[in-house]
């Protein structure tokens, strides 16, 4: 979670995946950007990382009041596997 607004938190991680990965393939729908990206120095692992933000998810958050308060925007992040046929 980071205080940063959800595009700003896109384009952080957009500069950190430039050169490290063979397309940058972000999509957006019902809030959340995301995408899954293929590490260019083995394209068959792929990772996966979204931002959206926190505060339309009041019940998702519900038992976490104080991070509603303290932060805008969630980083979800999916460690690489290899994407084989």
């Amino acid at each position: 979670m980071t205080v940063l607004p959800r595009d700003e938190v896109v384009e952080l991680l957009s500069g950190l995946l430039d050169g490290q990965v063979t397309s940058q393939p972000w999509a957006e729908d019902y809030g959340q950007v995301h995408g899954s990206f293929a590490v260019k120095s083995d394209p068959r692992w792929v990772l996966g990382l979204a931002a959206s933000e926190i505060a339309p998810k009041k019940e998702d958050y519900a038992a976490f009041p104080d991070l509603l308060k303290q932060y805008t925007t969630e980083v979800l992040y999916a460690a690489p596997t290899i994407d084989e046929p």
